[in-house]
């Protein structure tokens, strides 16, 4: 009499995206890299060796592209730590399990052993008391079963439970791992680096450049993909929902603007005063951006042109501007309001339309990346060409000389009371930004700073906007230094 186990189909749950692709086990201590690949640190350790300093430009053993920037080795991906370490103990097998396992072969050889010679008239006895041995021999296989499928459901709520970003609390939507250790939501984490260049969870100062350059994390992407596909859907609908909703913003055309910066404004036009009220009762954001001036300073085939769309219409602005928030509105007696508000973003229009009250514009977002700009894409491209080659060091350095000097002369009011390495040190992509504020020169040439990604790039603005002061008459007069 043969006999056969059943087949037990115990749910399965997708775990091969937390196995390490070096050392083909689970990840222990894994460590993120900019591609978005996560493997162990001793892994990790043992691919390079020879590094010495915390921070490293390797090459991504995944064979993806070079990383844009360093790694910190001695980081590990927090979250991606967590789960590792649940399912490294929720797919240990306990004791009781392993002796219910081990007894079934034991109680299933008993009853094929027994007495094969009975009479035929306890044929039917004998029948019934082997169906009775072997439905007691299953029993420690259903309590397998039965332990292994709650074991799943366990693990599974524990990872989940770990899945939540910081920010908006919901389940973790294409992830990104900061170099700090911590994973948010892609949309999250870049409307928070709008706000400010630190981590939300440990206030490390990131580095905004390029963490917009680091890929989504492959193993969370792939764990909540596969686990919970309709919820990935329903996230990435309503994302570019959204995203298609916030891409249309009002336009407030007065003055130049930067981001990261307060910016005062008097309203007391009547389209003006509905756009506010209408701003304050929603996302309490607008677009910002310079009328057309015609410069002297450039050439004809330079100067700005009005914006056309596929409606006909024209708008009189310049093509890239500031996304601002309000932060205080203070409505006065007579109807005029005093506003608050600080720059979030740089945009650029790609769309617009009028109601006959203001401007709404489509936009683009704008973020700093670390990819230096080509010479055709630069404001300036034969001046871009002086300084192409000068390091970030080099370029803060050169600002510094300027500021230092004019200081000592009779045109001191030149330079703002800015300590040019002290803000470098804090916030370089900020730098250009508030010497561009102060500096004085035409405010649509203010605009050009805008319309640049890469913070050397507008550095190497500043020094051609700084050579173009010392070259006026004014200046000259006064027998100060000159720039390299």
């Amino acid at each position: 009499m043969a006999t056969a186990t059943p087949n037990l189909q115990l749910p399965s749950l997708s775990l091969e995206c937390f196995v390490c692709k070096k050392c083909n086990s689970l990840m222990t201590n894994p460590v993120t890299l900019p591609c978005g690949g996560s493997v162990c640190r001793t892994c990790f350790s043992a691919l390079f060796p020879t590094v010495r300093n915390p921070k490293t430009h390797v090459q991504c053993i995944f064979g993806h592209n070079e990383p844009h920037y360093s790694v910190e080795t001695n980081v590990r991906d927090i979250l991606l730590t967590r789960i590792c370490d649940i399912i490294r103990e929720g797919i240990t097998p306990k004791k009781h399990l392993q002796s219910s396992l081990g007894n079934v072969g034991t109680s299933i050889s008993a009853i094929t052993e027994a007495d094969t010679g009975a009479d035929a008239e306890n044929e039917g006895s004998y029948e019934h008391d082997l169906l009775d041995g072997f439905s007691n021999s299953l029993s420690p296989i259903k309590q397998a079963s039965e332990f292994c499928r709650g074991r799943q459901t366990k693990l599974k709520d524990a990872i989940t439970a770990e899945l939540d970003c910081q920010i908006c609390y919901a389940m973790l939507y294409e992830p990104i791992t900061t170099p700090c250790g911590h994973s948010f939501c892609d949309p999250c984490l870049m409307q928070a680096l709008s706000q400010s260049a630190r981590c939300p969870a440990c206030r490390a100062v990131l580095p905004s450049p390029a963490v917009l350059e680091h890929a989504h994390n492959r193993p969370l992407c792939a764990f909540i993909r596969e686990t919970y596909p309709e919820h990935w859907l329903e996230r990435r609908k309503c994302w570019e929902e959204e995203k298609e909703q916030e891409s249309w913003m009002p336009l407030f055309v007065c003055m130049v603007a930067y981001p990261h910066m307060s910016t005062f404004l008097h309203i007391f036009e009547p389209r003006y005063k509905i756009m506010l009220e209408r701003c304050m009762e929603g996302t309490k954001r607008f677009c910002i951006t310079m009328p057309l001036q015609v410069s002297k300073r450039r050439a004809q085939n330079e100067q700005p042109r009005e914006l056309r769309n596929a409606r006909g219409q024209r708008l009189f602005c310049a093509q890239y501007g500031t996304v601002m928030e309000i932060l205080t509105a203070e409505q006065l007696p007579d109807g005029r309001s005093l506003v608050e508000a600080r720059g979030t973003c740089r945009f650029k229009i790609l769309d617009f339309q009028s109601d006959g009250l203001y401007p709404m514009v489509k936009v683009e977002k704008r973020f700093d990346t670390p990819t230096r700009t080509s010479p055709l894409q630069f404001p300036l491209p034969e001046q871009w060409l002086q300084h192409a080659n000068k390091s970030t060091e080099q370029l803060v350095e050169e600002i510094d000389i300027f500021y230092t000097n004019a200081r000592n002369t009779c045109v001191h009011w030149v330079v703002p009371l800015l300590d040019i390495r002290y803000e470098a040190a804090t916030l370089l992509s900020d730098l250009s930004f508030k010497v561009a504020s102060l500096l004085p020169i035409p405010e649509f040439e203010k605009t050009r700073i805008l319309e640049i990604d890469n913070p050397d790039d507008r550095l190497i603005l500043i020094l051609i906007w700084l050579q173009w002061l010392q070259n006026t008459w004014w200046y000259r007069l006064s027998n100060t230094c000159t720039l390299s």
